[in-house]
Formats: structure tokens, sequence, C-alpha cells
């Protein structure tokens, strides 16, 4: 389990979750987006979390897996079996066609550019983490297996701070009841 070898553990924005990596992928933290490159820069796993405010009643994973939005031609797109993390998870594979941004004229000589991806959806409580992988390149079953390893070490916090401006709104509703007289914004 890539728990107990010496892969580096990753924390995610705000501490929400955090996932162990080998310790040759390259780690970048970016507005709270996790970049993870592969050593050979053949494949990169992308991040990201966000919060949702209906913890009673959270909108399935599968919601906010826009795969028209992320890739507007893709092919051979598979849902795969869920991970064993978190509450609920979607996850789906397939190939997208990237670099679309020349003029018609050219396209029509040029090879198109079928890139794998893999991308995953986890909840936990309020918390989602959306994941993405992309390779660069040919197909490498062995990077796809990897970033599934990191996405299964995935470990979320089990009382997940709320966010910034959530806790500040709570705060000054708080404050306005409390304190009617005082003029808080």
């Amino acid at each position: 389990a890539p728990m107990s070898s010496p892969w580096r553990q990753q924390t995610g924005p705000n501490q929400w979750y955090s996932v162990a990596h080998p310790p040759t992928w390259r780690s970048e933290t970016q507005d709270g987006t996790i970049s993870l490159v592969s050593p050979d820069d053949r494949g990169a796993l992308t991040l990201s979390c966000f919060w949702t405010p209906s913890a009673d009643d959270p909108p399935p994973a599968e919601r906010f897996v826009d795969l028209a939005q992320l890739f507007s031609e893709r092919r051979n797109v598979r849902r795969l079996r869920p991970l064993t993390v978190g509450d609920d998870s979607a996850v789906f594979d397939g190939e997208a066609c990237l670099g679309r941004g020349s003029q018609w004229w050219q396209r029509l000589f040029r090879r198109r550019a079928w890139r794998r991806f893999r991308i995953w959806c986890v909840r936990q409580g309020p918390v989602y983490v959306l994941a993405l992988y992309l390779q660069t390149g040919e197909a490498d079953p062995e990077l796809e297996t990897v970033a599934g390893m990191i996405l299964e070490s995935l470990q979320f916090n089990s009382r997940p701070a709320e966010p910034p401006e959530r806790f500040a709104e709570r705060v000054i509703a708080l404050a306005r009841k409390k304190f009617p007289l005082l003029d808080c914004r």
C-alpha cells in the first residue's frame, strides 16, 4: 500500500484531504490545486477540491464530472468502478482530442492528438475532490495504475474546517443576532 511505503504525503488546501505520491513525481500547488507530474513528464495528475453547503443531502459525485465541458471531443469513455475511499465517487476514463486551436484547413492535414484521460470525483461529507489524470503522449498503463494508487491513498480530514468565506458569513450572522445595533459588514 502506498501509505506504508516511502511515498510523500501531500496535503490539500484548508487541510481537507491528503494524498500520497511517489517521491519521483514532481509536486506543485497553485491556487488551491495540486499538480503531480510523472518523472518523465508523460502524465500529470491535477487535484482540486471544493465544499458544498448541502451536507445533509449532498449532490452525487457524478454530477461534478462534466466531460462535455472538459473535452469537446472524446471517445471510448467508460465508467469505472468507484474508489474504496470517501462516501461517494465517480470514475471515468477515455480519450480526448486536445489542441484544436488551429485553422480548419490546417486540421485537415494534421494527425489528431488523442490523449488518454481518467477523471475521479470523490466526496466525503461536504468536501469533494476532483482529480484529472492526463497522459501527454502514448498511453502508459503503468502510469495510469500509479495515478489510481495515488487516488486510492486519498485521506479526508474527519473534521474539515469550513471555507473562510462561509465561516465569516456565520460569524457576521451571529454578531448581527447578538448585537442588533452593531454595524456588521
